[in-house]
Order: structure tokens, then C-alpha cells, then sequence
């Protein structure tokens, strides 16, 4: 994707805006991953405590380590984000240079709705970033029957339940305190 201009290879800007359209877009889905990242990732702390205060050390353990891996691909994630953002900010300034410098061309026609080609790169980037240690093991865990977020759930469901009996418990003894 990152194409570098050599001495006797200028770019038309057309093509520059292409490539920076692109660019773009590589960034917007790299904020989305990060933000996913983040979200799961705060989960995962939110379980953790939640385990503690339950007194299920062995499944905050096991919580910890999951949390972790979670924090550290969402660490990944946005280093490659920045790094993608610092390169659309050259692309731009590379585009502005370059249509100051030239005069401008007339409008191309307009590009077809779907590039299967860049499609299917898009798809097998996007797939070989999920063959990284973490990613892979993350993969393999939801293939598998995942225990732990199974223990977890049903421990966060346990909590809801009992938060919903104290409100409950405590509508009755108002309304029972009202009639006495």
C-alpha cells in the first residue's frame, strides 16, 4: 500500500488521492479494531474484579491472564494505528505539495463501486494478522468450548440476580413499613 516516489517516478495526483482514499480507510478500520480491543479488554477487567469479589480466586486468575493478552493486542493494535495515521499525515502533506506544484488535470472517470482485487488483499491482510502468537491462540479459544467466559458469565449473572433480590427485598420493606 505505502508507495514511495522515486526520481523518475512522480505520481499524478489522482493516483496520490487514490492511494490516500485507501490510506484512510486502512486507519478508520485500525481505530475500530483498537476500539473493539479496548471494549473487550475492559471487560475482561470488569470480570476480574468482579471474580475477586466473589472470592473465585482461581477463576480471577484465570480472568488476569485473559485480560492481559487483551491488553497487550489492543497495545498492538494502536501502535499500528498510529503508525497508519502518521502515514495518511505524509500522504496528505505529499498531495498537498504536489498539487501546488502541477497544474491540475482533468477529472477522471468515477472509480467502480467495488475493487475486487483490493478486496480480496484487504481480506487476506486482515486474515494473516489473526496467524500472530495471541491472535492465534485467541482464535483456537473461541473455537473451542471457552470455559472460563462460560464460569464468568454465569458468575455475572448470579451478581445481577442478586442485586435485582436486595432492590427487590428492599421495595417490599417499604411498601410493608407504609401499611403497619
Amino acid at each position: 500500500m505505502k508507495r514511495q516516489a522515486g526520481a523518475g517516478d512522480a505520481l499524478a495526483p489522482t493516483e496520490l488521492k487514490r492511494m490516500l482514499v485507501r490510506a484512510i480507510a486502512d486507519e478508520q478500520r485500525l481505530f475500530q479494531r483498537h476500539s473493539e480491543a479496548m471494549r473487550e479488554a475492559d471487560r475482561w477487567r470488569r470480570r476480574v474484579e468482579l471474580a475477586l469479589s466473589k472470592g473465585e480466586s482461581d477463576l480471577a486468575g484465570a480472568a488476569l491472564v485473559r485480560w492481559e493478552g487483551l491488553v497487550a493486542h489492543a497495545s498492538r493494535v494502536e501502535r499500528e494505528y498510529q503508525a497508519q495515521r502518521a502515514h495518511v499525515e505524509r500522504m496528505k502533506e505529499m498531495l498537498r505539495e504536489l498539487e501546488t506544484a502541477t497544474p491540475p488535470v482533468p477529472a477522471a472517470p468515477a472509480p467502480r463501486a467495488v475493487e475486487p482485487r483490493r478486496l480480496a488483499a484487504v481480506e487476506r491482510r486482515e486474515g494473516a494478522a489473526w496467524v500472530d502468537g495471541t491472535r492465534l491462540a485467541a482464535a483456537w479459544a473461541d473455537l473451542e468450548r471457552d470455559e472460563l467466559a462460560e464460569r464468568l458469565e454465569a458468575l455475572e449473572r448470579e451478581d445481577l440476580l442478586e442485586r435485582q433480590l436486595r432492590e427487590l427485598k428492599q421495595r417490599l420493606g417499604r411498601i410493608g413499613g407504609q401499611g403497619v
